[in-house]
């Protein structure tokens, strides 16, 4: 099988990988391209721009190098340990992010526990430790050979049959993390689970085989999760699959957000964090088990603490600035996450979108300093004035404009207060 056929469509994705060919020059050097980018050209999905280089000889890093003189290189990440590079590159107006990888076997020492590494010059032996036959599959980019398919773990028979499949028996004990990969590949790709796989990974789940992995390790593959479309999905594949029995997510909210269309979700959530509303939506202590950055942590506390007051609060508000007073005190995502946690177009919908929308931005026309040009003395009396002054203009009191704001304080100042 050769896969020329899959890349005449894709004009720029084949020139970039010809132009990659060109600069390995290596003597007795192969080159291939391998897992999800051959996956996902078999399947003839629309994007890809991850790209997964394996090569069989020399150093990752100073292939980089020479690949930087002939293509757009933003940046170059080394990982020394595993003496693998990840490039940033552009090319024709299209940004991919190419991994290069020397090929290798793995040992696990204990369970759970990071890989020891020893190079081999053979693409078959790295083939064998990888986590699933889907991913299995390798491209080759050699002149001689180029587009030619190897199928060592029958991936291509499984891809047809809609199947994941892990390579042997103790696949999910040496990696328990393909636990979680497994679920993302599974609904991703729409894929079942075989037989002998699902067994496996039964197995792992009644013995917690996830108790062997660090917190770290397993928040950054339910982060994957998270940044996939219709991500409320792998949250229910999760609960019907028993991943993490103690905790059971209640995916409703998200789904709702995921499903919303872009042009009414912007209504409420105008947050350019949308792992932190994801998380947010699905409100689970179960991610304050793990080593998260300190401000989701603390948003998700504050969050599962007092949404169900804050929504309360919103919906007795009585006037617009009492609606203010109470929504600028919220954060932007728990904001989102409370939107969503009814349907649109309800009264906690539109309260949420006026205070979005019409609300949020409103300043007043004067200033402090036009105050203190009045004969107000600068101190707390400048503040407390101002948020008068707005919430004056915010209830109709008076009206939008400066004159207006002027007339209001001297009559303030004409009371002596």
């Amino acid at each position: 099988m050769n896969l020329s056929y899959a890349l005449k469509n894709r004009r720029n994705l084949l020139h970039l990988l010809k132009n990659i060919s060109d600069c390995h020059v290596i003597s007795n050097g192969r080159i291939y391209l391998v897992g999800g980018a051959v996956r996902d050209l078999i399947m003839e999905k629309d994007r890809i721009y991850d790209l997964d280089l394996l090569i069989t000889s020399g150093h990752p890093f100073e292939y980089a190098k020479c690949l930087k003189k002939t293509i757009s290189v933003d940046r170059i990440i080394e990982e020394r340990k595993y003496n693998t590079v990840k490039l940033i590159a552009e090319f024709n107006g299209e940004i991919f992010s190419i991994d290069i990888n020397h090929t290798r076997i793995e040992n696990y020492a204990n369970p759970g526990s990071l890989p020891e590494i020893e190079w081999v010059d053979s693409l078959f032996y790295d083939i064998k430790r990888r986590d699933f036959s889907i991913n299995t599959i390798a491209m080759s980019m050699n002149n001689d050979s180029f587009g030619e398919i190897l199928n060592y773990s029958n991936g291509i028979d499984d891809l047809i049959g809609m199947t994941i499949r892990s390579l042997h028996e103790k696949s999910f004990l040496e990696d328990p993390t393909r636990l979680i990969r497994l679920v993302r590949y599974k609904e991703r790709l729409g894929l079942n689970i075989e037989k002998r796989t699902k067994s496996l990974f039964y197995k792992a789940v009644s013995e917690n085989y996830l108790k062997y992995v660090s917190k770290d390790r397993i928040f950054n593959e339910l982060l994957k999760c998270l940044s996939e479309d219709y991500s409320h999905r792998y949250f229910e594949s999760f609960n019907c699959l028993g991943l993490f029995n103690e905790y059971k997510f209640d995916t409703a909210d998200l789904e709702r957000y995921e499903k919303c269309p872009d042009k009414k979700a912007i209504e409420v959530s105008n947050s350019s964090d949308k792992i932190l509303l994801k998380i947010l939506l699905l409100k689970s202590p179960l991610f304050l088990m793990f080593n998260m950055p300190a401000n989701y942590k603390n948003r998700l506390e504050k969050h599962i603490e007092n949404s169900s007051c804050w929504k309360e609060a919103i919906l007795s508000s009585k006037s617009d600035s009492e609606l203010y007073k109470i929504s600028s005190s919220i954060p932007d995502e728990s904001l989102a996450a409370i939107a969503f946690s009814s349907y649109t177009e309800n009264d906690l919908w539109i309260s949420i979108n006026h205070y979005l929308s019409t609300l949020k931005e409103s300043k007043t026309h004067l200033t402090g300093k036009d105050l203190i040009a009045m004969g107000i003395k600068p101190g707390k009396r400048i503040r407390m004035l101002l948020d008068e002054l707005l919430r004056c203009r915010m209830d109709g009191v008076i009206s939008d404009n400066r004159e207006e704001e002027i007339k209001y304080i001297e009559t303030k100042l004409g009371r002596n207060v």
